[in-house]
């Protein structure tokens, strides 16, 4: 260890203080003051707070001025760094809304105040759905590991929080009916524009808000939408196809609608409107199930469209634009609007007994003695190939003997 303090004639014969711990490195400090004895006071007041903060007696200079920081400021350099990364600006707006709210409702004001203790008793005694409440609790993760990446907390105060189970949580949102799709349509006025691109495309409500006429190519034959990787929400590049009917509808917007964006000031109809909207044509806004049409649900209802027309899941998964198949099966695709009476109908008919419509198995191969069943031959050999009388072959309770002995078995006798 070393430890000494030295003059330094630029600075006046003010003292500079020089220090090593054990296994660190050397670091030097000004302890302004030409008194030999002061300095050396002052000098082994800091290394015996270095002493102290490397064997974690006390937290470190940083992390005991941050303590007493407001969350306000940490929050406020939180999002600045995540604008600075090039987060989507619609993020960072939501994540610091949630953590404002949160800091509030948990009556917290400096960052000693944040507690896994205080968390659980906050979602106990919140109404927010379980997928929110995972929501809340990610952010806030992300935050307090920032602020232990940057030094200002030194362990986790959440500790090991588990998730809320959302496997057993029915969905909240629904996908849209045809008939229902056609009665807001006809009843939205301008506004059924965005719903049909909405519907026929899978786009957000971001993207589409941020769509502009450079992007939507509409010529014969070949019409599509380019989603810019500045707006999109995986930050992905991509081509949309356009069906016939959002083609038309876009042609439309397009004589009505100056500028260079898609849907013009008025932009993507609100939630408001979109309830009034669902009112004027007698559909409900939420079912006897809870589940709600919401913008987001035009999304659901392109991929329900996609798997009730056939297509296979890798290609509603790429036009949909999940990197992971199961968020299409799992969030996207409503089964309520799949009858399963319809497809056990299609599946092959069979039947036991002698009723040859029951059976569409193949037959037997000519030239190949069939098996015999238990009771058409008991306690004997046969030299005899029984008639197929239409039972099924598969279903033979049992064979006692399928070929005329080992000596002739490529014969076959006649009945």
């Amino acid at each position: 260890m070393i430890e000494r303090v030295v003059k330094v004639t630029a600075w006046g014969g003010e003292y500079q203080g020089v220090y090593k711990l054990h296994g660190g490195q050397l670091k030097r400090i000004r302890l302004h003051t030409r008194d030999k004895v002061i300095a050396q006071r002052r000098l082994r007041a800091i290394v015996n707070e270095a002493e102290r903060e490397s064997v974690g007696l006390i937290p470190s200079a940083l992390q005991r001025e941050s303590q007493g920081r407001p969350l306000s400021e940490h929050l406020a350099e939180f999002t600045a760094e995540l604008r600075s990364l090039g987060r989507d600006s619609m993020y960072v707006r939501c994540i610091a809304w949630r953590l404002g709210k949160l800091f509030r409702e948990c009556s917290w004001v400096r960052l000693s105040d944040i507690s896994s203790i205080g968390f659980l008793k906050w979602r106990a005694d919140c109404t927010l759905s379980p997928k929110s409440c995972n929501d809340y609790l990610a952010d806030l993760t992300h935050f307090v590991h920032w602020l232990m990446k940057r030094g200002r907390i030194g362990a986790d105060p959440l500790g090991e929080i588990d998730r809320v189970d959302t496997a057993r949580v029915e969905h909240y949102r629904r996908a849209f009916k045809p008939d229902e799709l056609r009665r807001l349509l006809n009843v939205s006025g301008d506004r059924a524009v965005p719903y049909l691109v909405a519907a026929m495309t899978g786009l957000r409500r971001k993207e589409l808000a941020a769509l502009r006429w450079d992007d939507v190519v509409l010529s014969e034959g070949d019409s599509y939408i380019l989603v810019r990787a500045s707006i999109a929400k995986d930050a992905r590049r991509a081509r949309i196809e356009l069906h016939p009917h959002a083609v038309a509808a876009l042609l439309a917007q397009r004589e009505k609608t100056g500028g260079s964006l898609v849907f013009g000031p008025a932009g993507i109809p609100k939630v408001t409107t979109l309830k009034a909207d669902l009112a004027a044509a007698g559909i409900t806004f939420k079912d006897d199930l809870g589940r709600r049409l919401d913008f987001h649900s035009f999304r659901g209802t392109f991929a329900t469209m996609l798997a009730k027309a056939g297509a296979p899941v890798p290609v509603t998964q790429q036009l949909m634009r999940h990197s992971d198949y199961k968020m299409t099966l799992k969030h996207y695709m409503d089964a309520g609007q799949f009858s399963a009476a319809t497809v056990l109908q299609s599946l092959p008919v069979f039947a036991i007994g002698n009723n040859p419509n029951f059976c569409n198995l193949p037959a037997s191969p000519a030239g190949q003695n069939e098996s015999l069943t238990v009771s058409a031959c008991p306690n004997e050999k046969s030299d005899k190939t029984i008639v197929n009388s239409g039972d099924c072959h598969t279903l033979a309770p049992g064979v006692k003997d399928s070929h005329n002995g080992s000596k002739n078995w490529g014969t076959r006798i006649r009945t």
